[in-house]
């Protein structure tokens, strides 16, 4: 046992009983070893540890309220730590409080002052396995699995979805929505892919968007996936519509009117009084094709 100093007062290693409260001026310390001057009380071991006051949640519940902030206690109905702030109690390191967000959720939170983020200019980034998932900046925004991943020096760039926009780096605004959407693009700027790996025709296109599944989209292009055979466009009032139709080639014809099954002028004479020319016999479903001459 270490020699008490002259203001110290030592116990032998016996057991010693003591009733009703015990106060100590100073620190307290329990064990041989020269403690922390800056410690009120130190318990030192290498062998055994400290049991704070085990109660079932009935018990801690009864505790009356009181100035007692940071009271704590083991409720051993749910195994686990509570500590109280004023008048309630909070789960140890459960997001109560100040703890922060927790596993299961929060409660009584107040939306003008609650939030996850930062209160600095410093990203905010999700990661899962590790990985980034997630990141809100003021120069990128991006969330999904690799989403924006390489990470770009490009800026004005927006990626939703796994892997989505996953190697870009000098290109600047480009949007990218759905799983590996535009994810060729490297150097390639102002494009929009949106749908399952809608993509540019390479690294560097730009001004380019491609709609819909696995779309691919060069410079200056729309396109839209090779399974889209016409596209039609609102009519007059409901009864026509202009549309784009794909020929045997892959290229798209304009001029044509688009009518519905319904529509009885036969012979197209005209919407409005103004001719639009012959009309075909082809029809498809719901529709009667009529080109413009």
């Amino acid at each position: 046992m270490s020699a008490p100093d002259q203001n110290s007062t030592q116990f032998p290693y016996a057991s010693s009983e003591f009733r009703g409260n015990l106060k100590v001026d100073g620190s307290l310390k329990v064990g041989d070893n020269v403690g922390s001057d800056n410690a009120i009380a130190e318990f030192l071991s290498t062998t055994k540890g400290i049991l704070v006051p085990r109660v079932t949640t009935t018990q801690r519940n009864a505790i009356p309220a009181g100035t007692d902030r940071g009271l704590l206690v083991y409720d051993i109905t749910l195994s686990k730590f509570y500590y109280r702030d004023g008048a309630t109690w909070y789960e140890l390191g459960g997001g109560g409080g100040a703890a922060g967000w927790g596993l299961q959720g929060n409660t009584g939170t107040d939306p003008d002052t609650d939030f996850i983020g930062t209160t600095d200019m410093i990203p905010l980034c999700f990661r899962i396995n590790n990985w980034q998932s997630g990141k809100l900046a003021t120069d990128n925004t991006s969330f999904g699995l690799f989403a924006l991943n390489s990470p770009p020096t490009g800026t004005d760039n927006a990626a939703f979805g796994s892997r989505s926009l996953s190697t870009v780096t000098t290109g600047e605004k480009n949007t990218g929505i759905g799983a590996e959407a535009g994810s060729i693009i490297e150097s390639g700027n102002n494009n929009t892919a949106i749908g399952y790996q809608a993509d540019m025709a390479d690294a560097a296109t730009s001004n380019a968007i491609a709609l819909g599944y696995q779309a691919v989209a060069a410079s200056n292009q729309f396109a839209l996936p090779d399974t889209i055979t016409t596209f039609k466009l609102n009519g007059i009032g409901g009864v026509a519509g202009s549309a784009l139709i794909k020929r045997a080639d892959g290229l798209w014809e304009a001029g044509y009117i688009v009518y519905p099954n319904t529509y009885a002028d036969d012979n197209a004479a005209g919407i409005g009084g103004v001719p639009i020319g012959r009309q075909y016999t082809e029809t498809g479903t719901g529709y009667v094709k009529t080109r413009l001459t």
